[in-house]
Protein backbone atom coordinates (compact mmCIF):
# COMPACT_ATOMS: atom_id res chain seq x y z
CA UNK A 1 0.00 0.00 0.00
CA UNK A 2 2.62 2.47 1.42
CA UNK A 3 4.80 1.27 -2.21
CA UNK A 4 2.02 2.35 -4.42
CA UNK A 5 0.33 5.57 -2.83
CA UNK A 6 3.79 7.50 -2.72
CA UNK A 7 5.91 7.72 -5.78
CA UNK A 8 9.16 5.37 -5.09
CA UNK A 9 8.39 5.71 -0.93
CA UNK A 10 12.11 5.30 0.42
CA UNK A 11 13.33 7.98 -2.14
CA UNK A 12 10.61 9.94 -1.44
CA UNK A 13 11.26 10.28 2.38
CA UNK A 14 14.65 10.73 2.09
CA UNK A 15 14.18 13.69 -0.55
CA UNK A 16 11.44 15.10 1.98
CA UNK A 17 14.20 15.04 4.97
CA UNK A 18 16.69 16.49 2.89
CA UNK A 19 14.20 19.04 1.26
CA UNK A 20 13.09 20.33 5.15
CA UNK A 21 17.05 20.59 6.26
CA UNK A 22 17.61 22.87 2.45
CA UNK A 23 14.90 25.00 3.26
CA UNK A 24 15.67 25.43 6.77
CA UNK A 25 18.98 26.01 6.31
CA UNK A 26 17.64 28.56 3.34
CA UNK A 27 15.63 30.20 5.71
CA UNK A 28 18.71 31.18 8.61
CA UNK A 29 21.29 31.98 5.82
CA UNK A 30 19.17 33.86 3.13
CA UNK A 31 15.66 34.25 2.85
CA UNK A 32 14.62 35.14 6.39
CA UNK A 33 16.23 38.52 5.81
CA UNK A 34 14.70 39.00 2.26
CA UNK A 35 10.95 38.96 3.28
CA UNK A 36 11.06 43.02 3.47
CA UNK A 37 11.94 42.80 -0.61
CA UNK A 38 9.90 39.49 -1.39
CA UNK A 39 7.04 39.40 1.07
CA UNK A 40 3.25 39.76 -0.43
CA UNK A 41 2.15 40.69 2.66
CA UNK A 42 1.53 44.32 1.72
CA UNK A 43 -0.72 43.50 -0.34
CA UNK A 44 -2.94 42.29 2.58
CA UNK A 45 -2.17 44.73 4.80
CA UNK A 46 1.06 43.38 6.37
CA UNK A 47 3.95 44.88 5.11
CA UNK A 48 6.81 45.58 6.59
CA UNK A 49 6.94 48.95 8.30
CA UNK A 50 9.47 51.73 7.25
CA UNK A 51 12.05 52.73 9.77
CA UNK A 52 11.49 54.45 12.95
CA UNK A 53 12.97 58.02 13.42
CA UNK A 54 15.68 58.22 15.68
CA UNK A 55 13.85 60.01 18.07
CA UNK A 56 10.98 57.63 18.26
CA UNK A 57 8.87 57.01 21.39
CA UNK A 58 8.34 53.98 23.43
CA UNK A 59 4.24 54.03 21.74
CA UNK A 60 6.02 54.23 18.52
CA UNK A 61 8.75 51.91 18.94
CA UNK A 62 5.97 49.47 20.16
CA UNK A 63 3.94 49.58 17.20
CA UNK A 64 6.70 49.21 14.99
CA UNK A 65 7.60 46.26 16.77
CA UNK A 66 4.07 44.89 16.61
CA UNK A 67 3.78 45.50 12.96
CA UNK A 68 7.56 44.33 11.93
CA UNK A 69 6.35 40.51 13.87
CA UNK A 70 3.30 40.86 11.90
CA UNK A 71 4.74 41.14 8.94
CA UNK A 72 7.82 38.24 9.07
CA UNK A 73 5.22 35.71 10.34
CA UNK A 74 3.58 36.36 7.24
CA UNK A 75 6.90 36.02 5.36
CA UNK A 76 7.58 32.81 7.45
CA UNK A 77 3.84 31.48 5.98
CA UNK A 78 4.76 32.58 2.46
CA UNK A 79 7.68 30.88 2.52
CA UNK A 80 6.92 27.38 4.21
CA UNK A 81 3.80 27.44 1.35
CA UNK A 82 6.84 28.23 -1.38
CA UNK A 83 8.54 25.68 -0.50
CA UNK A 84 5.99 22.77 0.05
CA UNK A 85 4.79 23.95 -3.45
CA UNK A 86 8.22 23.57 -5.05
CA UNK A 87 8.92 20.21 -3.54
CA UNK A 88 5.36 19.30 -4.49
CA UNK A 89 5.90 20.73 -7.68
CA UNK A 90 9.35 18.40 -8.24
CA UNK A 91 7.80 15.33 -7.48
CA UNK A 92 4.71 15.95 -9.60
CA UNK A 93 7.32 16.51 -12.65
CA UNK A 94 9.45 13.41 -10.99
CA UNK A 95 7.46 10.66 -10.94
CA UNK A 96 4.00 11.16 -12.04
CA UNK A 97 1.70 8.98 -10.84
CA UNK A 98 -2.25 8.24 -10.19
CA UNK A 99 -2.11 9.25 -6.44
CA UNK A 100 -0.01 12.24 -6.96
CA UNK A 101 -2.68 14.81 -6.08
CA UNK A 102 -3.37 12.27 -2.63
CA UNK A 103 -0.45 11.21 -1.75
CA UNK A 104 2.40 14.41 -2.35
CA UNK A 105 0.15 17.39 -2.38
CA UNK A 106 -2.52 16.59 0.26
CA UNK A 107 0.55 14.94 2.20
CA UNK A 108 2.21 18.76 2.14
CA UNK A 109 -0.96 20.31 2.72
CA UNK A 110 -1.60 18.33 6.24
CA UNK A 111 1.92 19.17 7.30
CA UNK A 112 1.44 22.73 6.22
CA UNK A 113 -1.91 22.60 8.56
CA UNK A 114 -0.61 20.64 11.00
CA UNK A 115 2.46 23.30 11.63
CA UNK A 116 0.13 26.09 11.20
CA UNK A 117 -2.29 24.73 14.12
CA UNK A 118 0.73 24.28 16.50
CA UNK A 119 1.40 28.23 15.82
CA UNK A 120 -1.97 28.95 16.39
CA UNK A 121 -2.10 26.79 19.86
CA UNK A 122 1.09 28.61 21.07
CA UNK A 123 0.29 31.70 20.20
CA UNK A 124 -3.48 31.47 22.32
CA UNK A 125 -1.33 30.12 24.86
CA UNK A 126 0.51 33.04 24.99
CA UNK A 127 -2.33 35.28 24.54
CA UNK A 128 -4.02 33.58 27.59
CA UNK A 129 -1.24 33.20 29.62
CA UNK A 130 -1.21 36.28 31.93
CA UNK A 131 -4.89 35.34 32.92
CA UNK A 132 -4.01 32.19 33.28
CA UNK A 133 -1.21 33.37 35.89
CA UNK A 134 -3.54 35.79 37.60
CA UNK A 135 -5.72 32.44 38.62
CA UNK A 136 -3.09 29.92 39.65
CA UNK A 137 -1.49 33.22 41.88
CA UNK A 138 -4.94 33.61 43.12
CA UNK A 139 -5.84 29.88 44.30
CA UNK A 140 -2.15 29.35 45.32
CA UNK A 141 -2.12 32.51 48.34
CA UNK A 142 -4.71 31.38 50.96
CA UNK A 143 -7.00 34.14 52.46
Amino acid sequence: MFASFFPKPKLFLWSAIAWSALCIALWYVVAGALGSSLSLGGLFGYGYPSELPPNADDAQKALFAAAANSASTVWVYQYMILCMAAFTAFWGWAAPHRWFWWSVAVSAVIIFITWFQVQLDVLINNWFGTFYDLIQRALSNPG
